[in-house]
Order: C-alpha cells, then sequence, then structure tokens
C-alpha cells in the first residue's frame, strides 16, 4: 500500500493517471474511513491518494494527524505500507515518520538537496536517536557520483548526530523515468529494461 503523504501536494494518484472519487480531504473532514479510500491499480499495488491544494491539509493539527495515523491499524493485512512524505520538515512530515519501521531518505546530487536531506535526519534525530534511517540518491549521472553524494550525507550525520544512516544504493538520472511520467504510468512497467529500472531492481 502507497500512501501519498505529501498532504498539501499530493500527485501519486496523477503518476499512475488514475483519477480518484474519495481522498484524504474525505477522510480528514470525516467523511470517509482511510480504508474507505483505498484504491487498487493494475500494477498489483494499492494506493491511498492524497488531495492537492487544500490548505487544511498541509496544516493538521496533531489531534488530525495522530487520528490519521490510528486509521492505519485498520489497515493491518498489508506487507507493506510506504509513506510518501512531501519534501521538508513539517509537522506533517515529521509526524508521518515518527511512526514508521523504517525511514528512506532520498536525495538527489543537487547541493541544496543534500542540505535538506541533512537538515531532515537531524529533525529525526531530534525526535528519536533509534530510527532505523537510510539514504537512496536519485537522479546520478554515475555510480561515482552516487557513491559519493551518500558517503557525505552518512559522513556528517555520523560526525555531528552521531547516527548511522544506511546507504541503499542509487538510482539513475534517465529519460525513460521523464516519459514514463508524462505516460502516467511506472517506468519499471513500461521500460523495465531502463538504467533506472535496472537500479531499482
Amino acid at each position: 500500500l502507497i500512501f501519498d503523504g505529501d498532504l498539501g501536494l499530493a500527485n501519486i494518484n496523477v503518476l499512475l493517471g488514475i483519477i480518484p472519487k474519495y481522498n484524504l480531504y474525505h477522510v480528514v473532514k470525516g467523511h470517509k474511513a482511510l480504508k474507505d479510500i483505498i484504491i487498487q491499480t493494475s500494477e498489483g499495488v494499492d494506493i491511498i491518494a492524497g488531495a492537492s491544494g487544500y490548505a487544511q491539509l498541509a496544516n493538521l493539527n496533531e489531534t488530525q494527524r495522530n487520528n490519521l495515523i490510528k486509521g492505519f491499524s485498520d489497515l493491518g493485512h498489508y506487507d507493506y505500507m510506504i509513506i510518501d512524505t512531501g519534501a521538508g520538515i513539517s509537522s506533517n512530515v515529521i509526524g508521518l515518520i515518527m511512526p514508521a519501521d523504517e525511514v528512506i531518505i532520498v536525495t538527489t546530487p543537487e547541493p541544496t538537496s543534500i542540505t535538506d536531506s541533512y537538515g531532515l535526519i537531524k529533525s529525526i534525530v531530534a525526535q528519536s536517536k533509534e530510527k532505523n534511517l537510510k539514504i537512496v540518491v536519485n537522479r546520478v549521472k554515475s555510480a561515482i557520483e552516487g557513491k559519493k553524494v551518500a558517503d557525505r550525507v552518512i559522513d556528517i550525520s555520523g560526525q555531528f548526530l552521531e547516527v548511522r544512516v544506511e546507504h541503499l544504493g542509487f538510482i539513475y538520472q534517465d529519460e525513460e523515468v521523464e516519459k514514463s511520467i508524462r505516460e502516467q504510468k511506472p517506468y519499471i512497467v513500461n521500460y523495465p529494461r531502463s538504467k533506472a529500472a535496472s537500479c531499482l531492481n
């Protein structure tokens, strides 16, 4: 199950070419339960769509956020639940990260992205030093670049925050990913032999 946790600017359903009848807005408003808005996809992955352009969702209060997280317990038959949070360190992002069993931070080689990743790790560690933290470097030009970026984040996190971040790997910059976004289909389905798909596998 993929839960679109970018609460104010959701887009997972767009990437899959799906127009949902109900989304998280209806849950927060109390009209639907989380289990009622699950969408099954032809790819074999279910999704919970967020809603885009609703300021109320981008700024949930603690009670609303806790009620949302409590709703996760009704979804217990899944093997995995992936929460795709928005970028940044807002209370929504941190609030969705903290209940997770593991946290995969996705960064790119851009200095701004590396800085943001470190800022997110710092915010997580401020809440708990026990989180299982991992990093993936996206849109790299080479394996060397991917390793260099990951090592940098891992080293500064270890040195200044005394926390271990595991390097999961990297994903190549790939035009076929961009084509898949325009086609609104997962690149691993449309282009299973692409460089990005081999990285993901």
